[in-house]
């Protein structure tokens, strides 16, 4: 006799590796499974049937899809088979899509249908689809209708092994279409959107899910393996910020990550775990084969897209990597000339610099630094990126360098994720209401040599309360930039700083940044320089005055208005290879109380 579960078990185990947490059993426990039922359901009777079973299962056939709908679990997702088959225009539109696209699914991925909402006046439907591609589990949003649009988001395979609930948030208050409802939060009009949506897959014990938000209490029926929540018309700032699971014998808190909103959002609870100290001490280290410049992983020209023409300027060698298949994004680290108008005086430097590279989704996220003390401060460089607020997986990525041979992420939740890291670059996706989360690098010895402050989720600090924000300073640079800044209330009791600044038609910005009602950091906290030279921030209630200290040894005084600081470098200074070296801020008796050190002197 042969138990399917075991089967199931065992196929996942071939498709991504256990990590440590619960096992199998334990997932299907939580779905409220009993044990007796779950064997009597899985029992069957021949040699001749374990053979099938298994090609079901691994070929995702109709027979796998049956087998899996008689047990508990994510089974139904593990077979790629819940639901049913898409709408033939909806899958021409995603074939047809992710054909032309470099971060595409394999060719032949097969969307699902798993339930559908129409809007009480008519005028939209929503239909939730799904589909499974190697070790990724994706859920596609299509709005149709008075608003037509598509969004998906996708989650890890082994995130089924993680402890956690019988169901698994993906999308939380996804914004589609304009709704009438508007009202300014400091320099942005914000408008409510047509309609919000909040989905993800569920276990097949789960009967219905329980979601809250600005709005109430709401209670959906579970479908083909997943739930749908639809807000028709929200308020403006509307967020779930509670949900959990019916399993027909018992209501299970679901951990998730709210949406961002006016600061808030994020999971805002726990604390990094793991080591805190290294075993070995690394000060230098190198990319072999990128200073070699040999040529692993793919060509740039495959990417596409404008962020791909910005990060070939001045680039001197680089590759595009997949260090993890099963996620649709791609890492690129450049060899690259300095850039002369770089922000950062390091960066200005003689000597090359390395850039990491993020793609996904429509966007793209990196930075540089300098080859000359890469990794000075430790053999990993980390950071995270999300291509939508509404995510429930957060990519974390990076390098590292040629000393490392394991990278581990060390999750708020006690468990750990295994982080692949091919030709030196990583990219992992992991659940935000995980975080904070610790990335811990071992050497081929298995000694610590390196881990990473705690990585954070986005949201839970200061946002802009509701309001506009007012005009209170205006400089011009000496290349004719311009900059605005504008103070409103923060929704924390203190102040939000709004920087808007034009260097052309062709580049502009602005610039966030909210306080609540306590200071915290240091008394001068200055952001900006550039290549207009343009400086801004705000200083404590206390200082009366700010130094400003040159490159060449120069000095100018600034006198805050209202505790904010608007300044642009004098035409004396244009052009200088270290515009500013140090804002000290002093208070009303003369004393300095503290500073902002850009650059160390060269002779102190």
């Amino acid at each position: 006799m042969i138990d399917v579960e075991d089967l199931l078990s065992a196929e996942l185990d071939r498709l991504l590796p256990a990590v440590s947490g619960p096992d199998w059993a334990d997932v299907l426990r939580l779905a409220g499974t009993s044990e007796r039922r779950r064997r009597r359901a899985t029992l069957v009777g021949t040699s001749a049937i374990l053979a099938a079973a298994a090609a079901a299962i691994v070929l995702a056939t109709p027979l796998g899809a049956a087998i899996a709908r008689g047990l508990g679990g994510f089974s139904a997702w593990i077979s790629g088979q819940p639901g049913s088959p898409a709408p033939k225009a909806q899958q021409r539109a995603f074939a047809h899509a992710n054909a032309h696209s470099f971060l595409g699914f394999p060719a032949g991925t097969q969307l699902r249908l798993l339930e559908t909402a129409k809007a009480p006046s008519g005028q939209r439907e929503v239909q939730l689809l799904g589909f499974r591609a190697g070790g990724t589990l994706c859920l596609r949003i299509v709005v149709t209708g008075k608003s037509r649009a598509s969004r998906q988001s996708c989650a890890p395979l082994a995130e089924l092994r993680h402890a956690g609930a019988p169901v698994r948030v993906v999308i939380v208050d996804d914004g589609f279409g304009q709704g009438p409802k508007r009202a300014w939060y400091g320099i942005d009009r914000v408008g409510a959107p047509a309609l919000q949506i909040t989905a993800g897959i569920t276990a097949d014990g789960v009967k219905a899910v329980t979601l809250h938000d600005n709005a109430g209490t709401h209670t959906v029926p579970a479908v083909s393996n997943g739930f749908l929540y639809v807000a028709w018309n929200p308020i403006i700032g509307q967020r779930v910020d509670a949900i959990s699971a019916h399993t027909g014998r018992a209501r299970v808190d679901v951990p998730f990550a709210p949406a961002p909103w006016g600061g808030g959002g994020g999971t805002g609870a726990g604390a990094a775990t793991g080591p805190t100290k290294v075993q070995r001490v690394l000060r230098t280290g190198t990319i072999g084969w990128l200073i070699r410049h040999q040529p692993v992983g793919e060509s740039l020209s495959t990417l596409q897209g404008r962020a791909s023409r910005s990060l070939r300027n001045g680039i001197i060698f680089g590759r595009l990597l997949n260090p993890n298949p099963n996620i649709p994004a791609r890492f690129a680290l450049t060899l690259s000339k300095p850039d002369p108008h770089a922000p950062f005086p390091a960066l200005r430097a003689h000597g090359a610099v390395v850039c990491g590279w993020t793609f996904a989704g429509s966007g793209a996220g990196g930075g540089c630094s300098p080859v000359k003390g890469l990794f000075s401060r430790g053999p990993i460089s980390a950071g995270t990126f999300l291509a939508n607020g509404s995510d429930e997986f957060m990519l974390v990525s990076g390098f590292v360098s040629d000393d490392v041979h394991r990278l581990v992420a060390y999750l708020s939740t006690g468990d750990t994720q295994q982080v692949a890291v091919v030709h030196n670059a990583f990219l992992a996706s992991i659940a935000r209401a995980r975080f904070p989360i610790r990335l811990v690098a071992y050497d081929a010895q298995g000694r610590i040599v390196g881990l990473t402050s705690p990585l954070t989720d986005i949201g839970g600090g200061a946002g802009p309360a509701p309001g506009r924000a007012k005009p209170l300073l205006h400089v011009t640079a000496p290349n004719g930039a311009t900059a605005t800044l504008l103070v409103g209330r923060s929704n924390q009791g203190g102040l939000c700083t709004y920087v808007r600044y034009y260097q052309s038609r062709f580049a502009q910005g602005a610039s966030i940044n909210c306080m609540g009602r306590a200071w915290k950091g240091s008394p001068v906290q200055l952001g900006g320089g550039g290549s207009a030279g343009i400086w801004y921030g705000r200083v404590r209630a206390d200082v009366t005055r700010v130094e400003v200290t040159f490159g060449d040894g120069a000095r100018a005084t600034i006198h805050p208005t209202n505790g904010a600081i608007l300044y642009a470098v004098p035409p004396s200074e244009a052009g200088k290879t270290d515009w500013v070296r140090r804002f000290t801020g002093y208070n009303a008796h003369g004393r300095a109380i503290g500073s902002e050190i850009l650059t160390k002197p060269a002779n102190p």
